[in-house]
């Protein structure tokens, strides 16, 4: 139960007398934080088989602005041997075709991302390459950028770490608020941001399901999800020095 705000005019008001009901002193229950959200999936065994190839048409925008942006150098690559799988330039309409050899096996990836005036960005998705994807989103940071969200976070960039961006979601896509997000190794500062991107005081993710680690140690790096009592599915990615990895993560 709600405890009311006191005020001076309590301090007026007479004592009880005579027999009164007896209040009721159970306290309302806690809202489940994971009830708004789908996780239906957690637990579920990873994709066993892929298509071969997986066809993936990506679109480079700025992490700003949105806008789509020609001319980014694009590397598919395997997690494991870090080798290159494919690779392509965004052409004048920000859009990279890629197709990737599987072997009907799923494979482990991630997207390296270089544009002249932009930091080198990295993408980990939240599990292996097993499908065709259509329109998946390859986002490169701006340094002026950067350096405000930096500030907002009260944090000196050390070049010789990266940024480990984390995007909160549930089985469904959505982004999930409420989560709590603990990097290992730590980051100097983790920033919760607020839709608009200049209030990082909270302490857990809002409504954006957005999680940065500032000044993260360069190497592999793995981030506790959790909220309520499910926690999320281990999927280490990697902090690049003077970078800004971004890892969409899913139960």
């Amino acid at each position: 139960m709600l405890g009311t705000v006191g005020c001076v005019g309590d301090d007026l008001d007479p004592a009880p007398t005579g027999s009164q009901p007896t209040p009721d002193t159970e306290a309302d229950p806690v809202p489940d934080p994971t009830a708004r959200f789908d996780f239906s999936c957690v637990g579920q065994a990873l994709p066993g088989k892929a298509s071969d190839p997986v066809m993936i048409s990506a679109l480079t925008n700025d992490s700003y602005t949105g806008g789509l942006l020609p001319g980014v150098a694009v590397e598919l690559r395997a997690v494991d041997g870090d080798h290159i799988l494919a690779a392509a330039a965004s052409d004048a309409t920000g859009v990279a075709t890629l197709a990737v050899a599987t072997g009907y096996d799923p494979v482990p990836t991630y997207g390296r991302m270089i544009h002249a005036g932009h930091v080198d960005s990295y993408l980990y998705p939240s599990g292996p390459l097993w499908r065709d994807e259509r329109n998946m989103f390859l986002p490169v940071l701006s340094p002026a950028w950067r350096d405000e969200l930096a500030g907002y976070a009260g944090v000196d960039l050390d070049p010789s770490r990266g940024i480990v961006e984390v995007i909160v979601t549930d089985c469904a896509g959505e982004r999930v608020e409420g989560a709590t997000v603990a990097f290992d190794p730590p980051a100097d500062a983790v920033a919760y941001w607020d839709p608009t991107f200049t209030d990082a005081s909270a302490t857990q993710t809002t409504i954006n399901g957005h999680a940065w680690g500032f000044n993260v140690p360069a190497g592999e790096v793995h981030a506790t999800i959790t909220i309520g009592d499910v926690t999320y599915r281990d999927w280490a990615v990697r902090s690049y020095a003077d970078s800004r990895t971004l890892s969409w993560r899913a139960p």
